[in-house]
């Protein structure tokens, strides 16, 4: 492609085009042990190749960021802060497909959708997160954020990584509260929908991370189907349907 002469990039605009191009690299290219690999040269170039834009050091250092490691750290805050994982659109449909087929009239048949939920659930949400790259990103940012020796790297990223927590609960939420409302559930006080959606993200990390190294994790056989009929599990999905029992209790309202 053929640099081009452009008039000078805002500061602004170098940022974004800057923390795009570090985050496409290390969602491609994963984190290793850490941000090193990502220095400016190879964003530049990612640019340059892109958008026909060519940069230098000049660019940005002291305009931008002060030096190399101000700019991974901002590339670090953008993964971060990244609330794709929630995953409330991967399940979205399988929950409408249930939910069609429910039968409300008694508590029996309300508690067996409810069940089949959390398994057909448990499943999606395991597969969408085998298969996400940047969910394998995100957990890395999420041990560096912890371990960091950089406390203002450490303060800046933890606090991303719960900004996104935040704002997934938050999603999660108005899903869930809504989607128990309609089972004829309701939170068993003083618990909360938040604390339930705390142990599920929680669960649902710890799940992904064993899923990778255990084949276990998958493929439980339990007689859970319409007349005891043989049905498949996820650990997740186990654990899933767990804490909805301890979390939600029949509501004698509904």
């Amino acid at each position: 492609m053929t640099m081009e002469r452009r008039p000078r990039q805002s500061r602004e605009d170098l940022r974004a085009l800057m923390l795009a191009a570090g985050r496409s690299i290390l969602l491609e290219e994963g984190l290793g042990t850490g941000a090193d690999a990502l220095n400016f040269k190879r964003a530049f170039d990612r640019i340059g190749s892109e958008k026909g834009i060519r940069l230098s050091n000049a660019s940005v250092i002291g305009r931008v960021w002060a030096n190399l490691d101000d700019y991974q750290t901002d590339v670090l805050v953008e993964l971060a802060s990244d609330t794709s994982r929630s995953n409330v659109s991967e399940v979205a449909d399988l929950v409408a497909a249930i939910l069609a087929e429910l039968d409300p009239s008694t508590a029996e048949a309300r508690s067996e959708a409810l069940s089949e939920v959390c398994r057909v659930v448990g499943e999606a949400l395991g597969d969408a997160l085998r298969n996400s790259v940047s969910w394998s990103v995100w957990i890395n940012v999420w041990t560096m954020a912890t371990s960091s020796d950089l406390p203002d790297r450490y303060q800046r990223v933890l606090s991303a990584l719960m900004r996104s927590y935040d704002a997934i609960n938050e999603e999660g939420e108005v899903a869930f509260g809504s989607l128990m409302t309609i089972f004829g559930y309701r939170i068993r006080e003083p618990l909360t929908v938040a604390q339930f959606l705390n142990a599920v993200g929680a669960l649902s990390e710890g799940c992904s991370l064993r899923d990778r190294v255990d084949t276990q994790m998958l493929g439980i056989v339990r007689p859970t189907g319409p007349d005891g009929e043989d049905q498949e599990w996820t650990i997740f999905g186990i654990g899933l349907h767990a804490l909805v029992l301890e979390f939600f209790e029949l509501d004698p309202d509904f």
